[in-house]
C-alpha cells in the first residue's frame, strides 16, 4: 500500500464532493454494491469526477510506457456516516474484479491499481488490506496439503480516513472496511495478573503506614478491626472498560480503478444527467448540472510528467510514511470477525487503538489540515508485517 495525504486543494475537494453527492443521489448509490463508472484514457473528461480519474491514472503511470498499458479507468462514489447502522459502517473483504466476467465466464480479472480517495472530513472504520490475492487459495490449498496448515498472508495494511487522502494497492488483494474496528479496546489485564497486582500493592501500603505510623500496635489494630477476609473470596479483573463513544461523521470517498488487461463489462460512460440537481421548475431535465462546470473540454492528457497540470484536480505530494508493526503470536492481537485462516490476518490490538486515536486526534484538529511536523499524517496508516517467531 502506498498513502499520499494532502492530494487535492480544498477547492478540487469542494468540487469533486459536490459531484460526488449528485452521483450517489442520482445513480442509485449502494453500501452494497458499488455502481461504478468507465472512463477510457483517450476520453475527454466531462466532469470533475472522470478529470480526477484520469488524473490519477496519469499519476500512477507516469511514463508513455506505462499509460500505453491503460486501457482506462473504472470510478464509483460511497458515502457512509455514523447514523447507518452497524451494517452500513463498514465493507465485508472482497476482491475488486470484473463481476460480469466472473458470472458469465468463471473468469477472475482485476484492476492493475486499486485507489481510494478520502473528499470528506474523514472517520469510521478503516480499509484493511492483506497480501492476499484471488490465486492465493489456489496455492495455499496446495501448501496446506504438504504441510497440514494453511499459510497467512505476510503482510497487511490498516489505513484510517483523513481528508486529503489518497491510498493505492495492488487491484487483487483482498481488502474491505471491518467496523468492528472502531469499537476495539485495549484489553484489561487477566484475574490472575489484577490478583498479584492487588497484593503487591496492599504490601507496599500496609509497608508505609507501619512505617509511618511507627506503632507495630497501630497496625494490629488496624488489623484487628478489619473484617476477616473469607477463605473463598478472591480478586478478579473488572469488566472491560466501554467501547469510546463515536464521533458523529461524514466519509465521503472516490474510488478509481485503473485496468491494464481488459475493459470490465457492463461499466459504461457516465451519462450526462448522472450529475444534475434540476430546479423543481426546470423544462430542461439537464437544467442546473454540474456536469462539466468549469472542466468542459479539458483533458487530463494535458498534464505533464508527473500527471498533474497546473488546474489539475488530483496534485499529491511525497508518499506518507507508514508505521511498520511486527505481529508475532505474543503479539495481542484481535480475530476480525470475517477472518479467514490463510487470506486473513489478525489485527494488533495496542497499535490499532493508537492508530485509531491519531486519525481522530487529527479530525478534530482539522479536515484537510497538513500534518507536516505533527507526526498525524505518518502515525494514520500503518503496515502490519507478520513473523511466526
Amino acid at each position: 500500500m502506498e498513502i499520499f495525504d494532502d492530494a487535492a486543494s480544498a477547492a478540487a475537494l469542494e468540487m469533486l464532493s459536490a459531484e460526488a453527492r449528485a452521483l450517489w443521489s442520482n445513480a442509485g448509490g449502494s453500501r452494497a454494491v458499488a455502481r461504478s463508472f468507465w472512463i477510457a484514457k483517450d476520453d475527454v473528461a466531462r466532469c470533475a469526477l472522470e478529470r480526477f480519474a484520469l488524473e490519477v491514472a496519469n499519476f500512477h503511470f507516469n511514463d508513455a510506457e506505462s499509460m500505453e498499458r491503460v486501457l482506462g479507468c473504472e470510478f464509483w462514489v460511497q458515502l457512509r456516516n455514523s447514523d447507518d447502522g452497524d451494517a452500513g459502517l463498514g465493507l465485508e473483504f472482497h476482491f475488486d474484479k470484473d463481476e460480469d466476467a466472473l458470472k458469465t465466464w468463471d473468469v477472475w480479472a482485476h484492476p492493475e491499481l486499486a485507489t481510494a480517495t478520502y473528499i470528506g472530513d474523514g472517520g469510521g472504520a478503516p480499509l484493511v488490506v492483506f497480501a492476499t490475492s484471488s490465486d492465493f487459495e489456489t496455492e495455499a490449498d496446495g501448501a496446506a496439503g504438504a504441510t497440514g496448515a494453511a499459510p497467512s498472508p505476510s503482510n497487511g495494511w490498516v489505513c484510517f480516513p483523513r481528508r486529503g487522502r489518497h491510498a493505492t494497492f495492488a487491484g487483487n488483494l483482498l481488502h474491505g472496511v471491518p467496523a468492528e474496528l472502531c469499537a476495539l479496546t485495549l484489553p484489561v489485564a487477566t484475574a490472575e495478573e489484577q490478583t498479584a497486582s492487588a497484593t503487591a500493592s496492599t504490601k507496599r501500603a500496609r509497608s508505609a503506614r507501619t512505617t509511618r505510623e511507627g506503632s507495630a500496635s497501630a497496625a494490629k489494630r488496624r488489623k484487628s478491626s478489619a473484617p476477616a477476609p473469607s477463605s473463598s473470596s478472591s480478586l478478579s479483573a473488572p469488566p472491560p472498560p466501554p467501547p469510546p463513544a463515536a464521533a458523529s461523521y461524514e466519509r465521503l470517498s472516490v474510488l478509481v480503478n485503473i485496468w491494464t488487461s481488459h475493459r470490465p463489462e457492463g461499466v459504461e460512460r457516465l451519462a450526462a444527467r448522472a450529475l444534475c440537481s434540476p430546479a423543481p421548475d426546470a423544462t430542461n431535465a439537464d437544467e442546473g448540472c454540474a456536469l462539466g462546470a468549469a472542466l468542459a473540454g479539458s483533458s487530463a492528457a494535458d498534464g505533464n510528467a508527473d500527471g498533474n497540470s497546473a488546474g489539475a484536480l488530483f496534485t499529491p505530494g511525497v508518499k506518507t510514511a507508514l508505521r511498520v508493526v511486527a505481529v508475532t503470536p505474543a503479539t495481542p492481537t484481535h480475530t476480525l470477525s470475517e477472518h479467514q485462516e490463510g487470506d486473513t490476518g489478525k489485527i494488533p490490538v495496542a497499535a490499532l487503538v493508537e492508530l485509531r486515536r491519531s486519525a481522530e486526534d487529527a479530525r478534530r484538529r482539522g479536515a484537510g489540515a497538513s500534518a507536516a511536523g505533527s507526526g498525524a499524517s505518518a502515525s494514520a496508516a500503518m503496515e502490519l508485517v507478520y513473523k511466526e517467531e
